[in-house]
């Protein structure tokens, strides 16, 4: 399977991007976007866009290897990330960002989700 095991493709670097996944964002009613704390969710495309612009601003990078895997119908990807708090140490988290492409095979993001560890 294409885009199967741990070299990041085309949607592990939307997990260290907000803008870039407000930008990927799916128009479908289904898209679900969690953050750390209940506070932190956001249902339909509109929703979504406010905590992930607000994260815009918040240096998050990927630490280790990643998991991606993309079918003909669908795609993943997770991994740890890093958020730079100006603090001695990063609080870790992990992310998923599940998509589906388009009629142009262009990847649209129906849910993101950021765990802390």
């Amino acid at each position: 399977m294409p885009g199967s095991g741990a070299t990041p493709g085309t949607l592990a670097p939307l997990l260290a991007s907000p803008a870039q996944l407000v930008a990927a964002l799916s128009k479908d009613a289904s898209v679900s976007v969690f953050g750390t704390s209940k506070q932190e969710r956001a249902f339909g495309p509109a929703a979504a866009r406010s905590p992930l612009k607000k994260w815009g601003k918040l240096a998050i990078s990927i630490q280790g290897p990643v998991r991606e895997v993309r079918g003909k119908t669908w795609g993943f990807a997770q991994a740890n990330l890093a958020l730079d708090t100006k603090e001695k140490y990063p609080v870790r988290m992990a992310g998923l960002v599940i998509a589906r492409p388009d009629a142009k095979g262009v990847w649209q993001v129906v849910v993101v989700q950021y765990t802390a560890l």
